[in-house]
């Protein structure tokens, strides 16, 4: 739990020292299709990845949406 919260902070810290810009909702859900929701890491009931321990889903507010803050990226760099 506490790995999760520091990776949060520190997404959210870089995403907002960024000027916090954003992925259009077509993007994030082409992302989300493409990539999440297949992947094993996907926690499907809780909307996270296991690796990092982020939100992500295919639409939502960016501060709670790994893949809405446009600094951030797949831990396993697939997108």
């Amino acid at each position: 739990m506490r790995l999760r919260i520091l990776t949060y902070a520190g997404a959210v810290a870089e995403w907002t020292a960024a000027g916090c810009p954003t992925r259009s909702p077509e993007e994030t859900q082409a992302i989300f299709r493409t990539f999440c929701r297949s992947c094993l890491l996907y926690n499907k009931p809780l909307r996270q990845c296991r690796e990092c321990g982020c939100r992500v889903a295919p639409t939502g507010m960016a501060a709670f949406n790994k893949i809405k803050m446009a600094t951030q990226h797949c831990p396993k760099g697939r997108w």
